[in-house]
């Protein structure tokens, strides 16, 4: 059911919407859309530096540290209980 409203969504695309506007570079299109994020590495200080760091979510509980993640999840799960 998902692929026929995808199909249907993308036989109705303009043709004009997959071609980026004159003097545009492709880049600026998707991002117009909410497709990029800002970047603020070149307005930071010198000695300052951002990073990205991804959050594991297992039940109410949050993790940066996959192994971390894992383990709740087999307690959550009841895995560990069989031990």
């Amino acid at each position: 059911m998902t692929m026929n409203i995808l199909e249907g969504a993308t036989a109705n695309m303009n043709d004009n919407d997959a071609e980026p506007a004159p003097g545009t570079p492709a880049t600026r299109q998707c991002e117009s859309e909410g497709g990029s994020l800002s970047s603020r590495e070149g307005s930071l200080p010198e000695g300052i530096l951002a990073v990205s760091v991804t959050h594991y979510r297992v039940g109410k509980y949050s993790y940066t540290n996959l192994d971390d993640a894992m383990a709740e999840h087999r307690r959550q799960s009841g895995a560990d209980s069989a031990t």
